[in-house]
């Protein structure tokens, strides 16, 4: 958690750094590391897709399919929700 406070200052404009990061971090012991990490991205640009899909990714592994397809459907979505 730490790193991700860290990271909120460093370049915070670079999504795509923080996807690639984030996407590392899906391993089992640092979801909620990556989860931090996509929500950064999404906070500061909320219809950012790549960040909203890898986030979905990550509910699903972690058996959470209630939190990934609000995500999901509006990424993929004409008419988001």
């Amino acid at each position: 958690v730490k790193v991700v406070q860290t990271m909120k200052d460093v370049q915070p404009e670079n999504a795509q750094a923080r996807l690639e990061m984030g996407e590392r971090l899906v391993a089992p012991e640092a979801r909620n590391v990556a989860i931090a990490v996509f929500q950064q991205i999404l906070d500061r640009d909320p219809q950012n897709r790549e960040a909203k899909v890898a986030m979905a990714e990550v509910y699903l592994t972690t058996f959470e399919p209630q939190l990934a397809w609000p995500l999901l459907i509006e990424s993929y979505s004409d008419k988001p929700y």
